[in-house]
């Protein structure tokens, strides 16, 4: 069943003698359209139904019948055919550096985000290359083991390219023994850079800054934030529903922030109502909530 899954995947791409891939598109309207929703944000069973609507109503016989498969397929031509062209570039450049950032998803899915930068026609290009699963822990040895494979398919001499590495500053990532950008450097050329995400470092910063504003606040907030995403009854009496915070990306603060000074009454009013049981042990001090008018400035 595996091997026919992968069968299925590829059936658009025909391997020729030399090792590289041929793709024949035969509906190069169909491709277009399909690529193009998708890239819109559009499912692959949207996207096929969308091209469906188009053929009846434009009268297109040439859009033929599209199904969800047949837009994945699509779709993975066209990320193939992106790859490719990002693998070009890298391997006209003298010089490239990357970012490698691991994450996990609101689901609990590993992931593992890499974004390539380099010099073309006098201005920095910050280009977003593959986000890939990641089974298992986020070990040192498997990333580079995975970085590795990587770069070697998209850039053989990637060793002799690659000039830095921008990170979270995680142990596991920085590690002066054998943290991931530590096994890059290893195999790279001398003079390689390393560079400690600023967003990050801002995190620790905050952090600091928002233990020493007392209260309790972040631990307050944070409970607040997810017990009021929980009560569906208050959502719907709201018509909105408390954003999430984001660690490295303190805009979300401000928004959260706005969102609690908007809705204050209710709030307050339906912590007044709601059983101690059925919410969290300490409630918003009025401390807590100068600090977030405070931060809506």
């Amino acid at each position: 069943m595996e091997g026919q899954t992968c069968e299925n995947t590829l059936s658009l791409f025909k391997q020729k003698e030399n090792g590289s891939y041929l793709v024949e598109i035969t509906k190069s309207k169909q491709f277009l359209l399909a690529t193009r929703y998708v890239g819109r944000g559009m499912s692959f069973a949207m996207a096929a139904d969308a091209i469906h609507d188009a053929k009846e109503v434009c009268d297109i016989p040439k859009l033929s019948a599209c199904s969800d498969y047949l837009v994945a397929s699509y779709a993975r031509v066209a990320c193939a055919l992106l790859i490719e062209h990002i693998s070009q570039v890298l391997c006209s450049k003298w010089a490239f550096l990357v970012v490698f950032d691991p994450l996990i998803d609101l689901q609990q899915t590993s992931w593992v985000d890499v974004r390539i930068r380099y010099y073309l026609n006098y201005a920095l290009e910050n280009l977003h290359l593959i986000t890939l699963p990641f089974a298992g822990r986020h070990t040192s040895l498997a990333m580079f083991e995975m970085f590795e494979k990587l770069f070697d398919a998209i850039c053989p001499l990637w060793k002799d390219k690659l000039i830095g590495c921008s990170t979270d500053g995680a142990a596991n990532m920085t590690g002066h023994l054998s943290g991931v950008v530590t096994r890059i450097q290893n195999v790279v050329k001398p003079n390689f850079m390393r560079v400690w995400c600023l967003l990050h470092q801002i995190d620790i910063i905050m952090q600091k800054v928002y233990k020493r504003a007392g209260c309790n606040f972040y631990k307050t907030l944070t409970s607040i934030i997810s017990f009021l995403r929980r009560q569906k009854n208050l959502v719907e009496e709201m018509q909105a529903i408390c954003p999430n915070l984001s660690a490295t990306r303190w805009a979300s603060m401000s928004c959260v922030a706005r969102f609690l000074v908007e809705k204050r009454s209710k709030i307050v009013t339906y912590f007044a109502e709601t059983k101690p049981s059925d919410r969290f042990d300490q409630l918003p001090t009025p401390a807590f909530w100068i600090l977030i008018f405070v931060m809506t400035h």
